[in-house]
């Protein structure tokens, strides 16, 4: 991982291999240390930029490397309306089906930037594709792949979505990413790495409370 400095914001670089050179890690833990030095930020250096941790099961931007959890979205409903612009009223148009996952305290509490759907690995028309979630407060980056398909029971009512749930980056406050692809030309690659912006720790920028949030 890389990870290049303004005087606002910062932009690190997640790579989908495991590890690069010694000289490489060397580097990157020297920068890591200095950072977090810099900052004085309760977070550890692997926040700052890294892939994830052992304890979460070591997954690689791309989703490889863990098995991560098993979740359900449940459904929920939602009406949408049609604008008369002559009356200038609208008027219930139809109803259509949403899912939604809750964060936890150890996941993404309440705030979650985002999503990014990495449609070349879609794998057919009907088939949901791997998302990219950002979670700010949390500094972490989640992958959800292997979406079940949208089904209703007998009575009608639709079926929670069935996905994997993996923790697959660190960065400090990371508020929306840049899938760098590995081959344009081919549909069904995972991607070769990220560019996450992260923002400045939330505890650093709220000085003069309450007047500052």
């Amino acid at each position: 991982s890389r990870r290049l400095q303004s005087s606002s914001s910062t932009l690190c670089a997640l790579p989908r291999t495991a590890s690069g050179s010694m000289v490489g890690r060397r580097e990157r833990r020297a920068a890591a240390l200095l950072a977090s030095a810099l900052l004085a930020s309760p977070a550890t250096a692997s926040d700052i930029c890294s892939p994830g941790h052992r304890d979460e099961g070591s997954c690689l931007v791309d989703g490889s490397g863990c098995s991560g959890d098993a979740v359900e979205l449940l459904p929920y409903e939602m009406n949408f309306s049609s604008w008369d612009n002559q009356t200038q009223k609208s008027s219930l148009a139809g109803r259509i089906t949403s899912y939604a996952i809750a964060g936890q305290k150890d996941t993404w509490e309440m705030y979650l930037h985002g999503p990014h759907l990495h449609m070349k690995e879609r794998k057919d028309e009907e088939a949901l594709p791997p998302v990219y979630v950002f979670a700010t407060f949390m500094n972490k980056i989640f992958r959800f792949d292997n979406f079940s398909r949208p089904s209703r029971a007998a009575n009608g009512s639709p079926l929670p979505l069935k996905a994997t749930q993996k923790v697959v980056g660190h960065a400090l406050a990371p508020s929306t990413g840049y899938i760098l692809e590995d081959d344009h030309d081919q549909s069904d690659l995972p991607p070769r790495g990220m560019l996450v912006a992260e923002g400045q720790p939330f505890w650093v920028s709220n000085l003069d409370p309450p007047k500052e949030v």
